[in-house]
């Protein structure tokens, strides 16, 4: 499994994250994105719920392009993460 880190998807200041161009490209290919916590390795799925739930219910399998981002959940990185998810894919999974 390779992770990305989050603040290599961002740009711009703490206050005001703004997506990298890499972040716009490493969003925009993914299929199914999830952060994985660094401290405690849990993993929460962000995108790719209705993907996934397809697999399931019809029993065929495909690969498909998945991003790990690292993130530390004590802190506003979940958040920002699904910001930048919502505003390249248009929606976000998370709960």
């Amino acid at each position: 499994m390779e992770t990305i880190m989050l603040n290599a998807l961002l740009s711009g200041t703490v206050e005001c994250p703004l997506l990298s161009e890499r972040g716009v490209q490493e969003l925009g290919r993914a299929e199914v994105i999830l952060a994985v916590d660094t401290m405690t390795g849990n993993r929460r799925l962000m995108y790719g719920k209705e993907v996934l739930t397809e697999i399931v219910e019809t029993g065929v399998t495909q690969s498909l392009p998945t991003l790990y981002v690292e993130i530390d959940e004590p802190t506003d990185d979940l958040e920002k993460l699904a910001a930048a998810i919502l505003a390249v894919k248009g929606k976000c999974d998370c709960e």
